[in-house]
């Protein structure tokens, strides 16, 4: 009896930890990092640059991609979910907490208040998503004559306030 209760309990922890759940010291499951769950808006075809920080539950990166800046900000429209590459919405679909921005910053004022101005040499867009658990940033820019199509990431996971 002694046996096969010590064999039913080997066989639990042994899938435990080849399931890929990781347990802590006083045997509760870990939570993810920031970086872990910040890594469903790393934009696919990008490279990590410079030093990424994390820290307080938030992780910040910069990434660059050779893709077209069209093509990123349309991924990012896609991921966060908002309302076309400007604007903002608020519990979309009836979901509560989750709220959404997108601005475009790429062109010069126009001369009314919804006219558009002559394009900049620089596209920039900030593309933001709050939910209830967390909220998250990016900035996706590209000059007029640069190669690459810069975003910069940031990721705060509000479940630990």
């Amino acid at each position: 009896m002694r046996t096969a209760r010590l064999g039913i309990l080997l066989l639990a922890g042994g899938g435990l930890l080849f399931s890929g759940l990781r347990m802590s010291a006083d045997g509760k499951p870990k939570e993810k990092s920031a970086k872990e769950l910040a890594k469903e808006f790393f934009y696919p075809a990008a490279e990590r640059f410079g030093e990424d920080r994390e820290g307080a539950r938030m992780y910040q990166a910069k990434f660059t991609t050779p893709d077209d800046v069209g093509k990123v900000t349309g991924w990012y429209v896609k991921t966060f979910g908002t309302p076309g590459d400007e604007g903002i919405a608020f519990n979309p679909g009836q979901q509560p907490g989750i709220r959404l921005s997108a601005a475009d910053d790429s062109r010069q004022p126009g001369k009314a208040e919804r006219a558009a101005g002559e394009p900049r040499p620089l596209t920039l867009q900030v593309f933001v998503k709050k939910t209830n658990d967390n909220v998250v940033v990016a900035v996706v820019s590209r000059g007029k004559d640069e190669k690459l199509t810069h975003v910069a990431l940031t990721f705060l996971d509000n479940r630990a306030q």
